[in-house]
This record gives structure tokens, sequence and C-alpha cells, in this order.
């Protein structure tokens, strides 16, 4: 019979801490930025190139990544119909 493995969280739980404590799991919520509450992030692949040039725009512009993909989603909901509906904030060096 295969020897059960241990369970390595129960064992991180029973270790104690620094301060002589066990430390209880960090709730993921707990852990979120408050700007991303209620947000999804969502990832993409392209060529190398695009990021390049994404980041070659971003230091012309003084503006952030976000700010510039949230105005380009925004003009390609608007040229299709739909509402504009990414926030845009101001950059503070823009």
């Amino acid at each position: 019979m295969a020897k059960q493995k241990p369970d390595l969280a129960a064992a991180l739980l029973r270790q104690p801490s620094s301060r002589g404590r066990s430390q209880a799991p960090a709730s993921p919520v707990a852990n979120q930025q408050k700007d991303r509450i209620g947000k999804e992030s969502m990832t993409v692949f392209y060529v190398s190139e695009v990021k390049r040039q994404l980041w070659m725009m971003k230091a012309e512009s003084g503006k952030t990544l976000h700010r510039m993909i949230g105005e380009a989603l925004n003009d390609y909901f608007a040229k299709h119909g739909k509402p504009e509906i990414v926030p845009i904030e101001e950059d503070a060096n823009a």
C-alpha cells in the first residue's frame, strides 16, 4: 500500500509563526486592492511587437496602460453601437 502524502497546507497552519501563534490563511478578498473589488482580470496574448508598441505609446503619451486600454475599449464599443462603459480616470501626469 502506498504511503499517503502529508497535507502540507495543514502542516503550515500548525507551524508556529515568529510570534509563536498559528496563522490562519488570509481571505482572498482581504488581500485584494480596494480599487480591484468588483472587477475581473483578463489575460490576452499577442505577438511581442504589440506589447512593445503599447509600451512605446505609453512612454510617449504619459498615460497609464490601464487608461490606454480603457480608451481603446470605449472606442471599440462606440464603433459597434454599444455604450462606452469603461471609466477613464485622469492620470496624474497626463
